[in-house]
């Protein structure tokens, strides 16, 4: 309110000369005057640079969000937990040597989620690989075979696949080398001559050795870079060398230099004509207590060279030799076969459920799993996914330059880039005009992901590998 006093109104019954009258003011009514109108004028006027500025303000920051987000890509990190289309995902399990242990074998394969608690493919993983040495140091041997051909079949009925190799142990079995054969074992054949009969062209496991085994595999990790087992036919895809390659033994630089292309027909085809030739023949007298007969004599050079000890069944070269050797000759072997990694049983390794040397392209899977060695159970767990990054799709893309991929040795301080192992298979090609898919292009990057675990039974796990690379390319399937 104003400090200045009211002018008293006349009153109507005075002598004195009337005023004019003015309506009433309330003091609320009356308009301000001085300072205090200064004050009051000035209201509007700051609620009017207020409300500007926070328009302007308004406008600064929509702007920025249109020039410095909305403008920029997209992140290429996309949700793992939210399906994308065009994800592709493989898992594999690999197991070793199993010697006739049912027992074992169904725990590694239920720890692994092979199998379920009855025993049945269980649908979660694709592939199941099992790197031979099933037969002989126990009495399961059929009862193995049998349960591997049922998951065959399971398997495939369900859009899986078990593939199954020849170790050491089954070419000894058909060359008539029985010495890690126990008694009570030839008993659960009915006698030696049943149990050569099984193992010949016309019994079981024979049959099954002959149509459903090989020597060697190669396992690509993506459709795109062909069917399980097709050759390798060298390109410049980044996906050439996607592949793993299975065995028991391991290929040595001599072998993989003599029979190593094509491969895996090359080396197949040797490992299945010597045990034709075994599976045909009249079998020669167990050894022991006769003498050992070796190879048929009517075997060629090659299957000699299969059977020796730098041959794919016996080769123990990689787990022996120093690191800085096998470093050296291991990369010459994999670029010719096109594959990324070797994984292989045959040398027991029960310090750990698989042993990693030579920049993580060998793997050892090889870890006791038989009563008859007291090892460890357990298997290696694959997941391979391939990921489309979005926002690659929605422009062209050109890239000159080759991808690095990185590879992580897990519970180690070490990295390792191996740029140089997979060099000509990470070359990343020139972007060009495509068939559309929704709309956009097809050709873009891609997100590859490797993780290698060991699956110890019981619950235990332990990452080994995890690889990870963007590359360039149309791999829709």
């Amino acid at each position: 309110m104003s400090s200045r006093k009211q002018r008293p109104i006349q009153d109507q019954n005075s002598s004195s000369p009337a005023l004019p009258t003015t309506p009433l003011l309330s003091e609320n009514d009356r308009k301000p005057t001085g300072a205090a109108a200064k004050a009051t004028r000035s209201i509007p006027r700051r609620a009017t640079q207020t409300y500007l500025r926070i328009v302007g303000l308004t406008g600064v920051l929509v702007l920025i969000y249109v020039v410095f987000f909305r403008g920029q890509p997209k992140n290429e990190e996309q949700d793992p937990n939210i399906p994308i289309e065009g994800d592709y995902t493989l898992r594999i399990v690999a197991v070793g040597d199993l010697h006739s242990d049912f027992q074992n074998t169904l725990k590694v394969l239920q720890r692994s989620h092979v199998v379920d608690n009855k025993g049945d493919w269980s649908g979660e993983i694709d592939y199941l690989v099992q790197t031979g040495d099933i037969i002989d140091r126990g009495n399961d041997t059929l009862e193995i075979y049998r349960f591997m051909e049922k998951l065959r079949v399971q398997a495939r009925h369900l859009g899986g696949n078990v593939f199954s190799h020849l170790g050491n142990h089954e070419y000894m079995n058909a060359l008539g080398d029985w010495r890690y054969v126990y008694p009570s074992e030839i008993e659960t054949f009915g006698g030696v001559a049943k149990r050569q009969f099984a193992l010949s062209l016309k019994g079981f496991p024979g049959a099954a050795w002959a149509t459903n085994y090989t020597t060697v595999s190669r396992i690509p990790l993506h459709p795109t870079s062909g069917a399980p087992n097709a050759d390798y036919a060298p390109n410049t895809s980044p996906l050439s060398h996607a592949a793993y390659s299975f065995m028991h033994g391991g290929i040595s630089p001599h072998i993989a230099k003599q029979y190593g292309t094509p491969y895996p027909s090359r080396l197949n085809d040797v490992g299945a004509s010597l045990l034709r030739r075994c599976q045909t023949r009249k079998p020669p007298p167990p050894h022991p207590p006769a003498p050992y007969h070796g190879l048929p004599s009517d075997s060629p050079r090659e299957e000699h060279d299969f059977y020796g000890a730098e041959g794919p069944v016996w080769y123990r070269g990689w787990a022996e030799l120093p690191d800085q050797v096998v470093c050296s000759a291991v990369d010459q072997v994999i670029e010719l076969i096109g594959v990324k990694r070797l994984i292989m049983g045959h040398t027991p390794n029960f310090k750990r459920s698989a042993c990693i040397y030579a920049r993580i392209c060998l793997i050892r899977s090889n870890t006791g799993i038989s009563r008859a060695y007291n090892g460890a159970i357990s298997a290696l767990s694959i997941t391979y996914t391939l990921s489309p990054i979005l926002s690659s799709f929605e422009t062209e893309i050109v890239v000159s330059s080759n991808s690095n991929a990185t590879t992580f040795l897990a519970n180690s301080t070490e990295s390792y880039d191996t740029t140089n192992i997979t060099s000509t298979n990470t070359t990343t090609p020139q972007a060009q005009t495509s068939p559309s898919i929704d709309g956009g292009r097809r050709v873009g990057k891609w997100k590859e992901r490797e993780h290698i675990q060991a699956l110890y039974y019981p619950n235990r796990v332990q990452d080994l590998v995890i690889d990870e690379r963007v590359i360039v390319g149309d791999f829709w399937v």
